[in-house]
């Protein structure tokens, strides 16, 4: 592990107020990747020599880490109708570049309602009062 890498580590650990891992890291050579594959049964095994408590806890960091930094992968691109009522698409990517798209808006309801599988799902909401 280089000392870029070491310094990640350190830092991503002291973030979770979890640094006095560490050396359990390194020594395991879990890197800040190893945190994007590592399940939690690979977390209980690299921290067996800790208590309960502080296992839970880096789980937790690590799923909530994860799932913030999927949150911000996902804001690819946004879509905006235009108010034209020309059925057209503005696609903005990264808020930067704005493409646009000369294909009909579809309602997730037509698209649903045109196949058995999705009218299943449509009726699965209806039946929960979500939709």
């Amino acid at each position: 592990m280089d000392e870029n890498e070491s310094s990640k580590l350190m830092t991503q650990l002291k973030e979770w107020n979890l640094s006095f891992l560490y050396q359990t890291c390194v020594d395991a050579l879990v890197d800040t990747e190893a945190f994007e594959y590592i399940t939690p049964s690979q977390c209980d095994t690299l921290l067996a020599g800790f208590p309960f408590g502080i296992r839970i806890k880096f789980i937790g960091k690590l799923m909530k880490t994860r799932s913030t930094n999927k949150d911000s992968q996902i804001n690819v691109c946004t879509c905006t109708h235009n108010n034209n009522r020309d059925g057209h698409l503005k696609v903005a990517v990264h808020g930067t570049t704005t493409v646009n798209i000369d294909k009909p808006v579809l309602s997730l309801c037509e698209v649903l309602g045109s196949s058995y599988q999705g009218c299943l799902v449509l009726d699965h909401f209806k039946k929960k009062m979500v939709f």
